[in-house]
């Protein structure tokens, strides 16, 4: 669980850039901060009141999304062939009718 704070504060007068500055908690700054710990990040996270930046709780044990989807690609979609041979097309239409 990773938490990215981007203020706008075009319009909003009481919580300006120099609100978040003084606010927020960089976990990067907690010298013996363990982001593997679950029960710390969400002690964290009440003792802030959820004013954190950084990695906030990573799961090392637990497969990841990509790991988890067979048919997930490793590269990029644009270095990947996109074109279908025709027989795959048909099938694919096949599926939609």
């Amino acid at each position: 669980m990773i938490n990215v704070f981007s203020p706008c504060v075009t319009f909003n007068k009481v919580n300006t850039y120099d609100w978040f500055k003084e606010n927020i908690v960089d976990l990067d700054e907690i010298p013996d901060y363990d982001s593997t710990n679950r029960v710390m990040a969400m002690t964290k996270i009440m003792e802030t009141n959820s004013m954190l930046t950084g990695i906030i709780y990573q799961n090392t044990v637990k497969k990841s999304y990509e790991d988890s989807i067979p048919s997930f690609a490793k590269e990029g979609l644009s270095k990947q062939n996109l074109q279908l041979s025709e027989a795959d097309f048909n099938k694919m239409l096949t599926e939609f009718k």
